[in-house]
């Protein structure tokens, strides 16, 4: 016969292996639960995170209208500015006739989906100077998170997409100014970076540049128009250039006299300085001199009316009599306000 102790022994080796099976189908069980735990949850929405633009040090570029992140910039951590860039406008210290929103211009806006003007400034600014001035503009890829090309500034006048097919007029760092055209691979040069002025003319400062691809110009001391290829239209004038139409120049010199010009720096008022200068937007220049006459240029150059200004004793109530009519051939080309002398309205020989 078996003794106890053998019994016992067998006994004691069923137990442990009924607790190791237990334990192997519970452990078994429990990394199933895990399993589908983990399942079901990676099945869940995951929480959306939406960083601010400028955050942790970088800025962050969404895909337009989704929560997709498309790129960062990594700032340089001076926590001084790190953002979107802002429009230099300097035509005011020149004699053009240009369009001046007032208002603080960002280019905030991606540029052929994948670039964007940034500063990231090095230095506290001038006392005063809310866009930076004296930081170098940052042409970002914003996939890359590279600086691709940086400008001393940009200008569209206050067209934050650019000019015909995303142009921008801009200053190189060296302080010379071009023309650039952002494409789906970069910036490429339209314009050399030769100039010391570059700037848009408009019919009226209350409205943006119409004639997009013609560009007032300074180099040197000589003024001239050029296209959006660089190639000359309008050239020498000595003379700082007020504006234009066509192939005649207006100028505006430090006295306040404006001169006229054809396409090849011919002085075309000859005999007098002009006081005050209209551009009426309708293929016509009138310019009135210090006294009380008048000519009427039109885009080619050639004068084609010229007389005096009358003045009534008195005020008339209808409109006519409050409206200066200019006419050409018997076609209106101007009317206006002609209270400007004396509270009395004038009119035209």
């Amino acid at each position: 016969m078996k003794s106890k102790k053998d019994q016992f022994s067998k006994i004691f080796a069923f137990i442990l292996l009924l607790l190791a099976f237990i334990a192997s189908v519970f452990i078994g069980i429990k990394g199933a639960v895990i399993k589908v735990q983990a399942y079901i949850e990676s099945k869940k929405p995951k929480p959306i995170i939406l960083h601010q633009f400028y955050e942790d040090g970088k800025l962050w570029f969404y895909r337009p209208g989704t929560t997709e992140i498309q790129g960062t910039y990594q700032c340089n951590g001076k926590n001084i500015y790190c953002g979107y860039a802002y429009e230099l406008i300097d035509d005011g210290s020149y004699a053009m006739q240009y369009y001046d929103s007032h208002q603080q211009v960002q280019y905030s806006t991606y540029l052929m989906g994948n670039y964007a003007f940034i500063i990231d400034a090095e230095n506290q600014p001038d006392e005063g100077d809310r866009n930076y001035r004296n930081e170098n503009v940052k042409l970002l890829n914003i996939n890359t998170g590279s600086v691709e090309k940086e400008y001393g500034a940009i200008k569209s006048y206050g067209n934050t997409h650019g000019f015909d097919d995303s142009m921008f007029i801009a200053r190189s760092t060296e302080g010379k100014w071009g023309i650039i055209q952002i494409t789906a691979t970069g910036a490429e040069e339209k314009v050399p970076f030769e100039y010391d002025f570059i700037g848009m003319f408009t019919f009226s400062i209350k409205s943006p540049p119409s004639i997009t691809d013609q560009f007032v110009v300074k180099k040197g001391e000589k003024w001239s128009v050029i296209n959006n290829t660089g190639t000359e239209i309008i050239s020498n004038i000595p003379k700082p250039i007020h504006g234009y139409d066509g192939t005649t120049v207006v100028t505006l010199d430090g006295t306040n006299n404006y001169s006229i010009y054809n396409k090849d720096g011919v002085l075309l008022n000859t005999n007098m300085d002009y006081r005050s200068i209209t551009f009426t937007g309708t293929g016509y220049i009138l310019a009135k001199s210090n006294d009380i006459g008048y000519a009427i240029y039109d885009n080619t150059g050639k004068e084609v009316k010229s007389g005096q200004l009358f003045f009534k004793d008195e005020i008339l109530p209808s409109t006519d009599g409050e409206t200066t009519r200019f006419n050409v051939n018997g076609k209106e080309v101007y009317s206006g306000n002609n209270l400007s002398r004396n509270g009395k309205p004038i009119t035209t020989q």
